[in-house]
């Protein structure tokens, strides 16, 4: 415990370092419960990492698009003198530096390069695109934007926005603008084609003024789509379009 603590107390430009390098796995569902409310109790007050985390939205979407990755096989016999020198050669040199290493972190990939990586998987080396800022700044988006039709709230709800969707090889690219959004919660856009099935297409959280933009992904092809929904993270509705 002590050690736990001695962690967290660091300087504030530290904890920042350190609780931003959760961000990837807090995304993908991969933190024990004690670092998952300390990322999302550091969210509360740290707009840059709310940015950050809102521009992931996609992701998980696209990872389950992904399927599992293939088995591989093993490597050929003139392969395997190389691969063993080569991970005794990166054994010792990652020995050899422990001791300049700023902690267990520092061996944390950036979740941009896991985004990128996703994107050239699925897009065959073309821009997601995604992202979800605050209202009040300029969106970043990469690609063209599909045409937008305003989205109809639900009952109970008073938020609006528009809603897009464009034809990809891989599905349906989707884009969403929305504002009036509940604090203090989590959302999902869901993409349901003509059969009741549904797909999740991205995921945010709440914005300081309620508003945001973004895009997502569905394997669902564009003819087939019937509804773009727009609900809580508990599944209370709040905003749909039909094509």
């Amino acid at each position: 415990m002590r050690e736990s603590n001695e962690r967290h107390e660091g300087r504030p430009e530290e904890r920042h370092d350190e609780l931003r390098a959760l961000l990837g796995a807090y995304v993908l569902g991969g933190l024990n419960t004690e670092d998952r409310q300390r990322l999302e109790s550091h969210q509360a007050g740290c707009d840059s990492c709310r940015r950050e985390l809102s521009a992931y939205a996609v992701l998980p979407g696209l990872l389950r698009q992904a399927g599992p990755p293939p088995q591989p096989g093993p490597p050929p016999d003139h392969l395997w003198d190389g691969l063993i020198a080569a991970a005794r050669s990166e054994r010792a040199e990652s020995e050899g530096q422990d001791s300049v290493r700023r902690g267990p972190w520092f061996r944390r990939p950036r979740l941009a390069l896991v985004a990128a990586a996703v994107a050239g998987l699925l897009l065959g080396g073309g821009a997601v695109g995604v992202v979800a800022l605050n209202g009040d700044r300029t969106e970043v988006s990469a690609g063209p934007g599909p045409d937008g039709k305003p989205l109809i709230a639900m009952a109970g709800s008073s938020a609006s926005g528009h809603g897009g969707l464009e034809a990809r090889a891989w599905g349906t690219e989707i884009a969403l603008h929305v504002q009036g959004m509940p604090r203090g919660e989590h959302f999902v856009a869901w993409v349901v084609d003509r059969h009741g099935h549904r797909e999740q297409a991205a995921e945010w959280s709440s914005t300081p003024n309620g508003v945001a933009r973004l895009r997502g992904a569905s394997s669902i092809p564009r003819d087939q789509v019937a509804l773009l929904r727009v609900a809580t993270s508990d599944g209370r509705p709040l905003l749909q379009m039909r094509p």
